[in-house]
């Protein structure tokens, strides 16, 4: 960051989104990132301006989802839908694993490529735990219905009143994410009280805000920005967590695959989840990012 004096979300809470859109960078870039240590472990963040940048879901083309990641050349990425492996639970897959690479030793030569259809066949996720659509890439997966939990996603449009975050899966979206928890509703927390590794993707209004004001936020909405992407990741109590959110500005959110599975980054840089462990890398699938706008 280029300021003397970094927006603080913790610090701000309110004024959080007004010092991000005083912030020359964000100015200058329509997205800045930011990083502080809260009591239980370090909180990363970024704002994205959605008129710049444009949300669309990925799909690793990789066996490693972070080296995937890094490929995209987005402004942001992240983890996303919630998965399972495909063999069954982390120590059933690996039996399976074991079970393949001791077949395959009867034709030595075989091992090593064997071993690495093994890993992808049980370890990497089949479908996601909800629907995920992608028309840019061509993705649509819709096995799992999740119909009592949330997604956040995009119609056609990209401005900030196309994003949506609601219950059920995606109706209508050209680029979704299903299947997610929902900590934040109408700027109200949930009551879950976990402390864990966790993202969560947030909007943030600036029109009507009843948290966002001052004559930053006038002059943006005049420019025509009318609302935010919000995203934080990091070791935290899930309900605090959500309740800064809405001291903020986040008006509604979702929580996207955390834990080892946690993923944040910006173009070839990881942010969270380069030391994610290789079952993990083998694991997840699919993702969110944001691409400069053209």
């Amino acid at each position: 960051m280029t300021s003397a004096h970094p927006p603080r979300m913790s610090d701000d809470q309110s004024a959080f989104l007004v010092r991000v859109l005083d912030h020359p960078s964000f100015g200058r870039d329509g997205l800045l990132f930011g990083s502080e240590r809260l009591s239980i472990g370090r909180l990363h963040w970024v704002v994205v301006d959605p008129r710049r940048h444009t949300m669309y879901v990925w799909r690793k083309t990789v066996p490693s989802f972070p080296v995937a990641a890094r490929t995209l050349g987005a402004s942001v990425f992240t983890s996303g839908p919630f998965t399972n492996h495909a063999g069954g639970a982390p120590v059933k897959a690996t039996v399976k694993v074991g079970l393949d690479v001791v077949r395959a030793v009867r034709a030595p030569r075989t091992v090593p490529a064997e071993t690495r259809a093994a890993l992808t066949r049980h370890y990497q996720a089949r479908v996601p735990l909800g629907h995920v659509i992608g028309e840019r890439e061509g993705i649509r997966e819709t096995t799992v219905d999740r119909p009592r939990v949330s997604y956040f996603g995009r119609r056609a449009g990209t401005e900030f009143g196309d994003y949506e975050i609601g219950r059920g899966n995606p109706e209508g979206l050209v680029e979704a994410v299903g299947g997610l928890f929902r900590p934040l509703t109408d700027y109200e927390p949930y009551s879950g009280d976990r402390v864990f590794r966790t993202g969560y993707w947030g909007l943030a209004p600036l029109a009507d805000s009843p948290v966002v004001r001052g004559p930053a936020v006038a002059a943006a909405i005049d420019d025509g920005c009318a609302g935010l992407a919000v995203f934080v990741a990091g070791r935290a109590n899930t309900r605090r967590l959500a309740a800064l959110l809405a001291a903020v500005g986040v008006k509604d959110a979702v929580q996207v695959d955390g834990g080892d599975s946690l993923l944040l980054g910006h173009a070839t840089d990881v942010i969270v989840g380069g030391w994610m462990p290789e079952w993990k890398r083998m694991l997840q699938v699919w993702g969110v990012q944001f691409q400069r706008k053209m």
